[in-house]
């Protein structure tokens, strides 16, 4: 069942969040955390895909977070 859902979650996630990620983005980094948070980590993450020799615009990352459960979940596609 939990297969089903997923199959079904992740395209539709995709088609809505990643499709409208650049104004999205760009909405975000109008934000003060936001900017702090790029200017901070952005040029490490990014060392940290060229190590792994992963393009850092050739995949899509779905991050779920449940704050209940103190569970955090990433599923990524290349």
């Amino acid at each position: 069942m939990i297969k089903f859902i997923l199959t079904l979650l992740i395209p539709a996630v995709q088609m809505t969040l990643f499709t409208s990620e650049p104004p999205f983005k760009k909405n975000q980094k109008n934000f003060a955390r936001v900017k702090q948070a790029y200017s901070e980590k952005e040029s490490s993450v990014k060392s940290i895909f060229l190590k792994s020799k992963v393009d850092i615009n050739s995949f899509d990352l779905f991050i779920r977070a449940f704050k209940k459960e103190n569970l955090l979940q990433n599923f990524g596609i290349l």
